[in-house]
């Protein structure tokens, strides 16, 4: 194996290590890297993970790309690196912006129903209870405040919540 040849001042054998490892990268070819980032997808898929793993996949496929295009060790590795952050900080943003037409994400909690609009879907108008729906589908039991009138498919806001109960008054 041939090493680059190096300036006398930087001649030591850290350096040399690191010579030696971008002439590996050097010897690896375009579907070796394709085939990487198969396999790692096969294990994202495996273990269920989304944060990091796929985006490290898809990097993987970009220095490939970049290796069959002719660029060089370090724009391969600068492929990498610029593709993996890009990766990730598109994600992070578009699963932020998913969950932002749900107030309460997938789920919702009593107490995050306060202050909230519900549709009524059953009611017992002699006890003053029923069955409501929020954003998300979820079904709630529901008080009707006493003085407000309240009817089947109207949407109602939330007053406030008493136990696991939501006092609604109607719009």
């Amino acid at each position: 194996m041939e090493l680059i040849p190096v300036p006398r001042r930087l001649a030591n054998k850290k350096y040399n290590k690191v010579l030696i490892v971008f002439d590996w990268i050097g010897w690896i070819e375009p579907w070796m890297f394709w085939s990487v980032g198969v396999i790692l997808f096969a294990l994202a898929a495996i273990s269920a993970e989304v944060s990091v793993l796929p985006w490290i996949a898809l990097s993987t496929f970009a220095v490939g790309i970049a290796d069959y295009l002719g660029f060089s060790i370090n724009l391969q590795l600068f492929v990498f690196s610029l593709s993996l952050l890009c990766f990730i900080f598109v994600s992070r943003r578009v699963l932020k912006s998913d969950l932002k037409g749900l107030d309460a994400g997938i789920t919702e909690a009593v107490s995050d129903m306060a202050g909230k609009t519900v549709i009524i879907r059953s009611l017992d108008e002699s006890s003053g209870r029923g069955i409501a729906t929020g954003k998300t589908g979820r079904e709630w039991n529901v008080l009707i405040e006493k003085g407000s009138s309240v009817s089947v498919g109207q949407s109602c806001r939330v007053k406030r919540i008493e136990g696991i109960n939501l006092v609604v008054e109607g719009d």
